[in-house]
C-alpha cells in the first residue's frame, strides 16, 4: 500500500491506518499503539458501525520516523 500512501501525499488525502501499517512493513497493533502514544489520527465511526482511524500524510510521516 505504498501507492496508497503516495497517491495521499500527493491529492492531500487520508491514510487508513491499515494502508499505514502495510506501507511502514509494521503489524497494526503496533501502529495503533504508536498512534496512541503520539496522539494522532483520527477516528471515524461509518455507517455500518466500523471502526476507522484516518491519518494525514503529517501523521504518517511523524509516524513513520518512530
Amino acid at each position: 500500500d505504498v501507492l496508497a500512501v503516495v497517491r495521499a501525499a500527493k491529492t492531500g488525502g487520508q491514510i487508513t491506518l491499515a494502508a499505514a501499517a502495510r506501507a511502514l512493513g509494521k503489524k497494526l497493533e503496533a501502529v495503533r499503539k504508536a498512534c496512541r502514544r503520539l496522539g494522532i489520527g483520527r477516528d471515524y465511526v461509518d455507517r455500518a458501525g466500523r471502526r476507522h482511524i484516518f491519518l494525514t500524510w503529517w501523521e504518517f510521516r511523524l509516524l513513520a520516523e518512530q
